[in-house]
């Protein structure tokens, strides 16, 4: 196996930068995207958050979508991971990144992040936990699922 080195923002990676990879976990489960472009990966068990976090989070046309939303929740986590997989794909991280500047469109089959065409997302919701990712448009990750 390739060695591993961190960049300088933390974020994990190959020497040379031909295979890419991004990890999360969550309620007994590990998840790995790997891609031949650069990936940003999260996973989040669906569950309530606090109004103070969700207008920390959320922008204006954001919040609408999840105030109106019939499952809260999972509509909060299904932004939240989007924004994760962004600030993964970028290297900046959640403290780096500006979340309510960082603005998803939910309304199509895949999620949009306002502003930047030349990235994809998937965002799923899988037995209660809530996956998203995000690559350049050139490639599709493969995920991986292990449970722990």
């Amino acid at each position: 196996m390739p060695e591993i080195r961190a960049d300088e923002n933390g974020k994990l990676g190959f020497p040379g930068g031909e295979e890419h990879f991004c990890f999360s976990y969550c309620d007994g489960l590990a998840f790995c995207a790997l891609s031949d472009g650069n990936i940003g990966f999260d996973a989040e068990q669906v569950r309530s958050v606090s109004a103070a976090t969700v207008s920390r989070v959320l922008a204006r046309q954001e919040w609408i979508v999840y105030a109106e939303s019939q499952q809260p929740a999972e509509t909060f986590m299904r932004f939240w991971t989007l924004k994760e997989a962004y600030c993964k794909f970028t290297g900046q991280g959640i403290t780096g990144t500006p979340l309510k500047e960082t603005v998803f469109d939910l309304s199509g089959d895949q999620p949009v992040l306002l502003g930047h065409p030349e990235l994809r997302f998937w965002c799923r919701s899988i037995g209660g936990v809530v996956i998203s990712a995000c690559a350049d448009r050139e490639h599709r990750p493969e995920l991986y699922a292990v449970e722990l």
